[in-house]
């Protein structure tokens, strides 16, 4: 889905951008909770945020039609993830979907920036036991309501770009 020079600029605009400790929830029960979750986050800002909506209307965007039977209307804003070792980054299998303030979202996407990093990867542990780990400027667009896990980082810096998209009836 993306170059490695739109990889590498995702990278970048995390290291010299502001940067948080993720977060889950919504509205009132937002809450940094390192049981469940730890991942530094970074809001992707414009241009670098055109760039990509340009990029996935081209080539993600149709293929969440083909395959969800929807066109993608909405986005909520990118954000540039990084799941460290020294922090010991994972996040806890979870609904993305699953409070009522966010019941609008219908298919996540994660999209891998690099792949010098040991271990991490997506699973899904409703299904079976494989762990996903697409090669960097790869993605993966999947239904809200499965339970996503994004499994421990032993080593390096696993940075993911991290998008919820939605249409029109879910934006009613």
């Amino acid at each position: 889905v993306f170059s490695p020079e739109l990889c590498t600029k995702c990278i970048a605009s995390f290291r010299n951008g502001h940067s948080f400790e993720g977060t889950v929830g919504a509205e009132s029960k937002l809450a940094y909770r390192p049981s469940a979750k730890i991942r530094t986050d970074h809001i992707v800002p414009p241009p670098l945020l055109q760039e990509i909506d340009d990029k996935l209307s081209r080539s993600l965007f149709p293929e969440i039609q083909k395959v969800f039977g929807f066109e993608v209307a909405y986005r909520e804003l990118y954000k540039v993830g990084r799941y460290a070792a020294e922090k010991g980054g994972f996040f806890q299998r979870h609904r993305d979907n699953y409070e009522p303030p966010l019941g609008y979202r219908r298919v996540a996407m994660t999209l891998h920036l690099n792949n010098d990093y040991e271990g991490g990867g997506l699973h899904f542990p409703e299904y079976d036991n494989h762990i996903y780990g697409p090669a960097a400027g790869s993605g993966i667009a999947f239904s809200c309501r499965p339970l996503p896990a994004a499994l421990p980082v032993p080593g390096g810096e696993r940075f993911v770009l991290v998008g919820f998209f939605h249409g029109e009836e879910d934006e009613a």
